[in-house]
């Protein structure tokens, strides 16, 4: 049975007590460095840098253009120490580093005045385990900037990376607030990748459900509805949070980036629709599963109650020929053994007529 990795809890029990505001990391313990990738663009030129040492990574002092854009990338979680630095370099809240390091929070958004917060889910596929792997991103915007973390490589950041690169679309004509809006979109992107993967399993399981006789989808519809719920609860929760980006920060966005962001919303109504009715789909595909065990198991039953009924009165003539009598007279007439046998086919044929003739035989 396929089972999902477990997230060790060491990092709650470590916050028990503290304050609000303790930067401590609750996720896996990971003995790799933190590796920090850093954009500098706008509208005419961009540069990348790798940074090996947060210790390099600043916050820009002067922005020369309304579309100059620093963004900086940060792959890996575990050193709260490294990671709270920089984070009180570019000025972010105390709360908003405890939520960059509370990697099983919720996805929620806040607005701390000078910078903008958000964290989502990054569900990707998993081979070694079948269920979607569940990444914990935060993103923080700022005058000029943008920070995101996660807690390893592997993300669904690099159509941005690319359109940056290439200068293609909007992205180094507009400022940090549309690629903060992009950077979200490309999450959400990605649930639409495991949706559709998740459909096409389910196909495959109806067409399973339907041709094969002694097919038991019961393991897989219960994987299946857990795939729904852990979609759902990484889903509803960001719809929820940009929808108070919308409603609480709309100065800190530009106008022109909040049609965007609107657009965002509605891919994440369109998956929410979607995921209710694939688990409507699965109770469907169950409930026809049931129905059709529950015939299979009817005409097993109807031919066993047509075979216990024509014996019922063959065996009662058997049992009175096989009484210990002494005196039966027919017992001593030569055409006796063939007129029982007659009798008793008679019998048998006259109810399998009646059973016909009233439908119960298909």
């Amino acid at each position: 049975m396929t089972r999902r990795p477990k997230r060790p809890r060491s990092g709650h029990a470590a916050k028990a007590g503290l304050p609000p505001g303790s930067a401590v990391y609750t996720g896996d313990a990971v003995d790799v460095p933190i590796r920090a990738h850093r954009f500098d663009y706008d509208g005419a030129q961009v540069s990348e840098h790798e940074h090996t040492s947060l210790s390099e990574v600043e916050r820009p002092t002067i922005i020369t253009g309304a579309g100059s854009v620093r963004w900086v990338d940060f792959v890996g979680l575990h050193d709260a120490n490294a990671i709270s630095q920089v984070c009180e370099r570019f000025g972010l809240h105390p709360l908003a580093i405890e939520d960059v390091l509370s990697v099983d929070g919720r996805p929620k958004a806040d607005d701390y005045g000078n910078t903008l917060f958000l964290t989502a889910k990054y569900l990707s596929p998993d081979p070694d385990h079948g269920s979607p792997k569940v990444e914990h991103v935060a993103l923080a915007l700022g005058d000029g900037w943008v920070l995101s973390f996660q807690e390893r490589p592997g993300d669904p950041f690099e159509p941005v990376r690319k359109r940056i690169r290439t200068s293609a679309g909007r992205i180094r004509r507009m400022g940090a607030d549309y690629l903060f809006c992009a950077l979200i979109d490309a999450v959400v992107d990605a649930y639409f990748t495991l949706l559709v993967a998740l459909e096409d399993k389910m196909e495959r399981l109806e067409e399973d459900v339907f041709s094969e006789i002694n097919f038991s989808p019961g393991r897989t519809i219960h994987e299946l509805r857990g795939e729904v719920r852990r979609l759902r609860r990484s889903i509803a929760p960001l719809r929820l949070a940009l929808t108070v980006l919308l409603r609480d920060a709309p100065t800190r966005l530009s106008p022109e980036v909040h049609p965007y962001l609107r657009d965002v919303l509605d891919h994440l109504d369109l998956l929410l629709d979607r995921l209710e009715s694939a688990r409507e789909r699965l109770i469907s595909t169950l409930e026809v599963h049931l129905a059709t065990t529950s015939q299979k198991t009817n005409e097993v039953m109807r031919g066993l109650t047509v075979v216990a009924t024509l014996f019922i009165p063959l065996t009662f003539i058997a049992g009175i020929y096989g009484m210990n009598f002494e005196w039966m007279p027919e017992l001593q007439w030569w055409w006796s053994y063939p007129a029982v046998l007659a009798i008793m086919a008679g019998l048998a044929l006259l109810m399998l007529g009646l059973m016909r003739a009233r439908g119960w035989l298909r």
